[in-house]
This record gives structure tokens, C-alpha cells and sequence, in this order.
């Protein structure tokens, strides 16, 4: 029952990352104003509102204006009411009992998942990655992985490798091969995850990226010196290390044994 709950909660989040995404790019106030029709402009009721659901009643057209909604809404909705279950299910388990688990650290993953979303949808769409965004998560990650019981020692060390190593390719290519952005997320990604896991994370978005990379080559999407959005790569990448890297890397490790 209490995965329910996450699930729910996960897709109230993901409606709300779609405004954050939108107000931030628009430069909107984000917490005040009602959400509103992006092509006509008319404010949505309530029963607009329901993730998922209004999109499939409203067959994926506004109420108003009758333009078609775009399929990022009901994804983005879905996709983190289903990270936020796996959050909840690697914390509690089938356990109806909070107890159990370290709250501070289940708080940290659910605002690390809903950040790291935000920020690849934002990368992905302009390119941009929001210090909106990376920098307030940084902060209160660092603080709920302390109260937590993790060693802020450990964190930092982390946290700077994962700088450190973006930091080095951006100043090798002066800013041609990553962006400042992608500096800040480095640091966040170290705060998240353990030296081990961080290097993990980080070839798995080379891995990842490298795919896609190819894929646009091959459909001709894009040429040879098209710019790509890492940090779309990089988040991804951190949010199933977070809960699957330190056991992959544990494997390899002993396999090598």
C-alpha cells in the first residue's frame, strides 16, 4: 500500500517538474500563478490537473483550444511516479513502516531523483543546465546526507573528483566540450554517490552518450560536430547509480578476483 503512496506522489512531483521546466524557462515566477494552457494561455481548472489521467480524458488536446498537449506531460508524470516507487521500494521494501528506513536519506533520493529529472528534461530541451536547480540541491543533499549519518568527509571528497574531472575537460577545450553547467552537476554527483559509484556513473553516461551520439550520425539527425546535451546523459546515469552502482561496481571487483 505505501508504494501506492509513492507512486502518487511521484506523479504529482513529475506534473510539477513540467512547470518548473516551463516557468524556468520563460523566466516565470515559479510558486506563484496558476499553471496555464502553454498555447492559449487560458488557466487550467483542477480537473486539468490530474496526472496522467486528464491527458488520456482529453485525449491529449487542451480543453480550450483543442492543441494537441505534449506527450512530455504524461511521460515526465509517469516516469517519476515510477522512480519514485523504486525509491521507495529500495528504502521500505514491501514494509508498511517508515521506521525502518533512514528518512534522511530516503528524502535525499526522492529530492536527488526529482532534481537529477528536472535538470535532464531542461539539458535535453535548451541545452542549458539551471544553477536553479544544481546548486539548492547540492546544499540540501550535502545537509540531509549528514543528518543521515554519511561522512561529509567522504562526500566532499567525492563531490570535488566529480568537479575535478569535468573541471579538467573544460578548461583542456576552453568551455568547447562541456559548459559551466555540467561543472555543478560533476560536484552534485559526487555528493550522491561514492568515489566508486561516481566513476561508474560518469562511463555510463560516456557509454550512454556515445549510443546516441551514434544513432543521430546514423539517421543523419546530426552531423559530426553537433553539439550534444551531457548532462541529459549524466543524470540518468547517476540516478541508477545511486541505487545499482556501488553493486555493480562490487561485481566487476570480485570478478576480477
Amino acid at each position: 500500500m505505501v508504494l501506492i503512496w509513492f507512486f502518487l506522489l511521484g506523479s504529482v512531483i513529475g506534473s510539477f517538474i513540467n512547470v518548473v521546466v516551463f516557468r524556468l524557462h520563460s523566466k516565470e515566477s515559479i510558486t506563484r500563478g496558476r499553471s496555464k494552457c502553454p498555447s492559449c494561455g487560458h488557466q487550467l481548472a483542477v480537473k486539468d490537473l490530474v496526472p496522467v489521467v486528464s491527458f488520456l480524458l482529453l485525449r491529449g488536446r487542451c480543453r480550450y483550444c483543442g492543441n494537441l498537449i505534449s506527450w512530455q506531460y504524461p511521460l515526465v508524470e509517469l516516469g517519476v511516479a515510477i522512480l519514485f516507487t523504486i525509491v521507495g521500494f529500495y528504502h521500505l521494501g514491501f514494509s508498511a513502516s517508515f521506521l525502518d528506513s533512514n528518512l534522511f536519506i530516503l528524502f535525499r533520493d526522492l529530492l536527488a531523483v526529482s532534481a537529477l529529472t528536472t535538470l535532464f528534461i531542461y539539458d535535453l530541451r535548451f541545452m542549458e543546465i539551471p544553477d536553479e536547480i544544481s546548486l539548492p540541491t547540492i546544499v540540501a543533499c550535502f545537509l540531509l546526507g549528514i543528518l543521515g549519518g554519511m561522512d561529509w568527509r567522504i562526500m566532499l571528497v567525492s563531490a570535488f573528483i566529480g568537479l575535478g574531472f569535468f573541471l579538467l575537460q573544460y578548461l583542456v577545450s576552453a568551455g568547447k566540450w562541456i559548459g559551466g553547467g555540467d561543472l555543478r552537476l560533476g560536484f552534485l554527483m559526487g555528493v550522491l554517490l561514492n568515489w566508486t559509484s561516481l566513476i561508474f556513473a560518469i562511463f555510463l553516461s560516456y557509454v550512454i552518450g556515445s549510443i546516441f551520439a551514434l544513432w543521430l550520425l546514423i539517421t543523419g539527425k546530426a552531423g559530426r560536430k553537433a553539439q550534444l546535451p551531457f548532462g541529459a546523459f549524466l543524470a540518468p546515469a547517476t540516478i541508477f547509480s545511486i541505487f545499482f552502482g556501488q553493486r555493480i561496481v562490487d561485481w566487476y571487483l570480485n570478478l576480477l578476483r
